[in-house]
């Protein structure tokens, strides 16, 4: 198989558009379900991909979206990082 390991320290907002450089082709339809106020895509070129965001803050339940499977090429899901914090 092919695997990829890498290696980086910074912040969300640098990361973000790299792993979707890797793993999300440009033109997607991307559902960020914990958009949160959009800090890993602060440096994703606008129009790159088709962002559909979504976030309890704003009024928004991951467990109550209803996009089609088919109408979504990716799913950006931001769980606690602190694992055993819950």
């Amino acid at each position: 198989s092919d695997l990829l390991v890498s290696s980086h320290q910074t912040d969300n907002a640098s990361l973000f558009p790299e792993i979707l450089r890797l793993h999300v082709p440009k033109g997607s339809v991307v559902a960020d379900v914990t958009y949160g106020q959009g800090v890993f895509w602060r440096n994703v070129p606008s129009g790159d991909y088709v962002l559909r965001a979504t976030d309890a803050k704003s009024g928004g339940r991951w467990e109550d979206l209803r996009y089609p499977a088919e109408a979504l090429d990716a799913i950006v899901f931001d769980p606690p990082y602190m694992e055993g914090l819950y």
